[in-house]
């Protein structure tokens, strides 16, 4: 077991703040959150790892090859859908799509361990991975459904945006618009639905629910949201993207050195850069925990400034020690 100090998220706090005591909630519980982190998650991290160096190990030998081969100035259009399969286009496209399964699962895993600490974290005085485990695991559907609704939603919206495409020969500008607008609708639902799973996991609502609070909730914020979302995404980024230095050393050292003797990088060379790039992208992915972290604190904070939370509840206290007396 791992003993916890406590820290008080319902307070009023500035977007400084928040970050701060996102970092420091981190550092106070890195043990035990890491440990219920790579516990839980660690078959995700294995796929996700796994479909990252499939990709990039795939990408780095198409790419520091391309010296050996030929130009495409004679290509023609009728062998053109041949020199496509022929350059892998096909199999690197199939590599990226898996790593962007991989991505959404570990994402969807890291959410809900994080949502469900922080929910332990405020109703027990000891968690261990075994508790949070006990605790996540009752949240899984509803999240899982949550996230089929959001890529339902961007698949439908992406074929809506092609249907000019495929009726008349100008429909390629039709798209482009349908496009456009269809990427700010999809920025202006992130915002929206941001919440949603912190609805679900520390609120214990359905999904439609959470979904319908999430929008209420972010009435009259949604600005002072999206700078959060971005602070927090850059920061996040930053420091996930370290995972990776090792890997992109390697490749950038063995480039180098072939561009130097007029070789091909060695094939040991691009496996191990790609498994260190494709496993420390993993392990950084556990750092968007801070990002989940960060929500809770500003969910909190906000409603604390809407409804005085912690006002109400000391008023009850006293309330309460007065009829006692």
């Amino acid at each position: 077991m791992n003993s916890i100090q406590k820290f008080d998220f319902v307070e009023n706090r500035s977007l400084s703040k928040i970050i701060t005591d996102s970092f420091r909630f981190a550092w106070l519980n890195l043990k035990s959150l890491s440990v219920s982190l790579f516990y839980i998650c660690f078959i995700p991290i294995l796929i996700y790892g796994l479909t990252s160096y499939l990709y990039f190990n795939d990408y780095f030998s198409s790419t520091l090859s391309l010296n050996n081969t030929e130009g495409y100035e004679n290509l023609n259009f009728q062998n053109f859908i041949l020199e496509i399969q022929n350059s892998g286009l096909i199999r690197s496209f199939s590599y990226l799509s898996l790593t962007y399964i991989g991505a959404l699962l570990l994402s969807m895993f890291i959410s809900i361990v994080s949502f469900s600490y922080i929910k332990l974290y405020q109703n027990v005085s000891e968690i261990t991975p075994s508790s949070v485990w006990k605790t996540s695991k009752k949240y899984f559907l509803k999240i899982l459904f949550y996230n089929f609704l959001l890529i339902l939603t961007i698949i439908i919206g992406n074929l809506i945006c092609l249907i000019p495409l495929m009726l008349w020969k100008l429909g390629i500008i039709v798209t482009i618009l349908l496009y456009i607008i269809f990427t700010f609708l999809i920025f202006y639902l992130y915002i929206k639905i941001l919440f949603s799973p912190l609805f679900i996991i520390l609120e214990d609502k359905g999904v439609w629910d959470s979904i319908k609070n999430s929008f209420n909730f972010t009435k009259n914020i949604f600005w002072e949201t999206f700078l959060f979302c971005l602070i927090f995404g850059i920061i996040t980024s930053m420091i996930s993207s370290l995972f990776e230095i090792p890997g992109t050393i390697l490749i950038s050292i063995s480039s180098i050195l072939g561009i130097i003797n007029d070789n091909d990088p060695s094939d040991n060379a691009t496996v191990l850069s790609s498994l260190l790039i494709g496993l420390g992208g993993a392990f950084g992915f556990l750092m968007y925990s801070l990002k989940y972290i960060g929500t809770c604190f500003f969910y909190y904070s906000t409603k604390e400034k809407r409804q005085g939370y912690n006002t109400y509840k000391e008023l009850d206290k006293i309330g309460v020690y007065e009829a006692e007396v």
